[in-house]
């Protein structure tokens, strides 16, 4: 088995995963799902389409997180307390 070999299976493999994976992106947007990202790859992806900010919702509100967002240091351990 030849290097070129390899690095054909990975390629046509990875064509693959991406037309598979896009095509759940196509079913979700075609049945009203709103998608807001669209991946490919294990983290850190390999690519990644984004369409605004991400949201949450908790107890019916809607927070809006912004790009690139990292919470605090404090609340990421656990140790930060809400009086």
């Amino acid at each position: 088995m030849s290097i070129i070999n390899i690095v054909g299976f990975i390629l046509i493999f990875g064509i693959l995963v991406f037309v598979h994976e896009f095509g759940h992106f196509l079913a979700a947007r075609r049945n009203g799902i709103i998608t807001e990202e669209f991946g490919f790859g294990y983290p850190p992806r390999v690519i990644t389409l984004r369409k605004g900010e991400g949201k949450l919702v908790v107890d019916g509100t809607t927070l809006v997180v912004p790009r690139g967002f990292q919470l605090p240091e404090d609340l990421a351990a656990g140790s930060l307390v809400a009086t």
